[in-house]
C-alpha cells in the first residue's frame, strides 16, 4: 500500500516474528517461502515446550540488571531469563512457569511497578527453544535466502545485517535469544531515521518507540483510513 503511494523505507525491522516481514520487504525471502518458514517455525516452537509448562511476564518499572539478577535467583526452579527488551521500563521475562512466577515475586519486592502475566503459548526467546532452533536451521537450508536490497536491523543483535549468511545464522538464533527491540530502535535512530511507520494491526510498536525517543515521528498503517492519515502527515513533513 505504501509503495503504491511512492513511499519506500530507508531501513526495515520487525519485532520477533515481525522480522520475517522485514525480510520479505528487503527481498531476503520471497513471500511464499517466508509464509512456509513461519509456519514451520511456529510448529517447532510449539513442539519444543509442552503447553502449560512455560510462561512469560512483562515487568514494569525496573532496570535490566535488576531483572537479570532476579531471574538468576529464581532459576533454581528452572529456566527463566529476560526475553524481550521492549522499551525503557518494560522488559518481558520467560521460562519455566514456576521460575517465571518466582522471578515476578522477587521483582515486586525489588520495586517493580507491575508484573503482568502474558497470554502466550510458550516461553519464547529463551534457551528452552533450542530444539526449535535446531529444526529451524534444517528448514532454512531448504529455501533460498538472498542478499538484502535495503538495510535490515536484527532484533537479536540490534545491528544491520551484514549479509545473507549472517541472516541465516540469526534466524536460527533468534527463536532462543532475547529480542532487543529498544536497542534496535536506537540503532535506526543512530542511522538517521527520524520517521517510523508501523505496518500491520495495532500500535504496539508505536507505543514502544514513543517511550524510547519522543523526538521522532511515529505513524502507522493498518487500513485505508490510517494510510490516508499517514500520507497526509508525510506530506506535511515534506512541506
Amino acid at each position: 500500500m505504501l509503495e503504491e503511494k511512492g513511499i519506500k523505507p530507508a531501513v526495515v525491522a520487525g519485532l520477533s516474528l515481525g522480522e520475517y516481514s522485514a525480510f520479505v520487504k528487503a527481498n531476503v525471502l520471497s513471500f511464499k517461502e517466508a509464509v512456509q518458514l513461519v509456519k514451520k517455525r511456529g510448529q517447532y516452537m510449539t513442539d519444543a515446550v509442552p503447553l502449560g509448562k512455560g510462561a512469560m511476564s512483562a515487568i514494569m518499572g525496573l532496570d535490566r540488571q535488576t531483572i537479570k539478577d532476579a531471574c538468576e535467583e529464581a532459576s533454581i526452579l528452572g529456566v527463566v531469563s529476560p526475553a524481550n527488551y521492549n522499551m525503557p521500563g518494560q522488559i518481558a521475562i520467560a521460562g519455566i512457569k514456576e521460575a517465571v512466577e518466582k522471578a515476578g515475586e522477587i521483582l515486586l519486592e525489588k520495586g517493580a511497578k507491575r508484573v503482568v502475566p502474558l497470554q502466550v503459548s510458550g516461553p519464547f526467546h529463551t534457551q528452552l527453544l533450542e530444539p526449535a532452533s535446531i529444526q529451524l536451521k534444517e528448514a532454512i537450508t531448504a529455501i533460498s535466502v538472498h542478499e538484502p536490497t535495503l538495510p535490515v536491523v536484527s532484533n537479536t543483535i540490534a545491528e544491520v545485517f551484514k549479509d545473507k549468511e549472517q541472516i541465516k545464522d540469526m534466524m536460527v538464533k533468534q527463536v532462543m535469544s532475547p529480542v532487543y527491540w529498544e536497542d534496535s530502535v536506537r540503532t535506526m535512530i543512530d542511522l538517521g531515521v527520524d520517521t517510523f511507520i508501523e505496518v500491520g494491526p495495532g500500535k504496539t510498536l508505536s507505543s514502544f518507540i514513543k517511550k524510547i525517543d519522543k523526538t521522532v515521528t511515529i505513524l502507522n498503517v493498518e487500513n485505508e483510513k490510517t494510510l490516508e492519515k499517514t500520507m497526509k502527515k508525510l506530506a506535511e513533513l515534506e512541506a
